[in-house]
């Protein structure tokens, strides 16, 4: 088996799949081949995977270990958030924070809508769920892919109301 799978499988913490790896002679180029329900089936979980991808491809690519900044970028743009992403990397909260101020990357990805926009979508919301609060209108936001911050959204509720 290749000595920088064995090393990648070591860093994650996936030690468990070294063997099954070796028998099934998975190379990191197979790995950038799996399905998700492959992955599932290994048992590692949509972070695990992105990471494990992440780290196999910049290692085929240059010759590198994958590149945390990276690795991060994609966990969040995936809708994980900080608590998860330091989790999965065995990082603190405070090193995956800085390593976004790095990048110049707020944990925090709002959606791009200016107030005229979002007080026309919260209506219409209101029309059909007259009685609902913040919290269920964040979430119906939420289900239309929109997310804003809290004092937006309570900003239009109030112009609205």
């Amino acid at each position: 088996m290749d000595e920088d799978l064995i090393s990648i499988l070591n860093e994650l913490s996936l030690t468990h799949l070294i063997d099954v790896f070796t028998r099934e002679k998975i190379t990191l180029a197979i790995i950038n081949e799996l399905s998700e329900e492959e992955f599932q089936q290994l048992g590692l979980d949509d972070g695990q995977r992105i990471i494990l991808k992440e780290k196999c491809q910049r290692r085929m690519e240059i010759g590198q270990p994958g590149s945390e900044h990276q690795i991060i970028k994609r966990l969040l743009e995936s809708g994980y958030n900080v608590d998860s992403i330091a989790d999965h990397l065995q990082l603190s909260k405070r090193t995956i924070f800085r390593r976004l101020k790095d990048m110049g990357i707020s944990a925090r990805m709002y959606s791009d809508i200016d107030d005229g926009n979002l007080d026309e979508i919260v209506h219409d919301i209101l029309l059909n769920h007259p009685n609902t609060g913040e919290v269920m209108m964040k979430g119906y936001l939420k289900h239309r892919g929109i997310t804003v911050p809290r004092k937006d959204l309570r900003n239009s509720m109030r112009r609205i109301l």
